[in-house]
């Protein structure tokens, strides 16, 4: 599990089986997130050679990125980097993951191109999951049915609960068994997703999770009263999640059973 590196935070809960961090500022948060990304990544490098990470789009963790690419510790020699969830749209569009990805974390932080795995845009979104899943199978070398195991999975969360693109009442990727990577649509768009099945067999899950508008479905998920909130459905099985959240997006958390 990663180190609990936590002096920062202003207050650390376990709620219903979830590690849950408030902090004060996102300058704490980007140093606590780089430390967990270096530890992470040097110890899954000694063991095989390299890390394996998924990251994230939306607004939401773009200082994060911009603090990750100034950051002179990190090793990028053996971090590979996969795409949590793509739009099915061209690279170039506002609306690409890929994208803002590119702008604010890869083309700043010299990551090797050769490193970074984003979703293939072929044909339709479906062809585009099947060939992002072949492509993460032969990295992994896995066999037909097996889940790769991730080293991290940074997720944000909607103020609907989704998570990557998978959205509430979103069953055929819900109930989803054997496949890495699957098409789905949401936000009047297609899009290609990695499943929740691949997310909850990383070995280290992190959710970042700012602001007030989050609040309430911050407080939803961590109830674990609602099953339908496709956040509510990660339970890795190697580690705990990590949420982290700033002083906004907990403020309801008093309401919420603590363990």
């Amino acid at each position: 599990m990663a180190q609990s590196c936590i002096e920062e935070s202003m207050k650390t809960m376990d709620i219903n089986g979830r590690n849950v961090l408030i902090f004060s500022d996102k300058n704490s948060i980007s140093r606590y997130f780089i430390r967990q990304l270096n530890f992470i990544c040097t110890v899954a490098a000694g063991k095989r050679g390299s890390c394996a990470i998924a990251i994230s789009g939306g607004r939401t963790p773009v200082f994060l990125y911009e603090a990750i690419a100034l950051e002179e510790s990190i090793d990028w020699s053996g971090i590979h980097i996969f795409f949590v969830d793509e739009r099915f749209v061209p690279r170039e569009s506002p609306q690409s993951n890929y994208r803002l990805i590119k702008d604010h974390l890869l083309r700043p932080g010299g990551v090797p191109p050769s490193q970074v795995h984003p979703v293939p845009l072929i044909y339709n979104a479906e062809s585009s999951a099947l060939l992002y899943e072949n492509e993460i199978r032969e990295f992994f070398n896995l066999k037909k049915g097996e889940i790769p195991r991730l080293d991290i999975v940074l997720l944000g969360m909607g103020s609907d609960g989704h998570i990557a693109s998978i959205f509430r009442n979103d069953n055929p990727v819900f109930e989803e068994e054997y496949r890495i990577a699957k098409a789905t649509f949401g936000g009047g768009l297609e899009r290609v997703t990695l499943t929740l099945d691949t997310i909850n067999k990383a070995s280290n899950v992190f959710f970042l999770v700012l602001g007030s508008e989050k609040a309430e479905v911050v407080k939803d998920v961590l109830s674990g009263d609602d099953k339908t909130l496709p956040a509510a459905c990660v339970n890795p099985e190697t580690n705990k999640p990590i949420f982290i959240l700033d002083r906004e997006a907990a403020a309801l958390l008093s309401a919420v059973s603590i363990i």
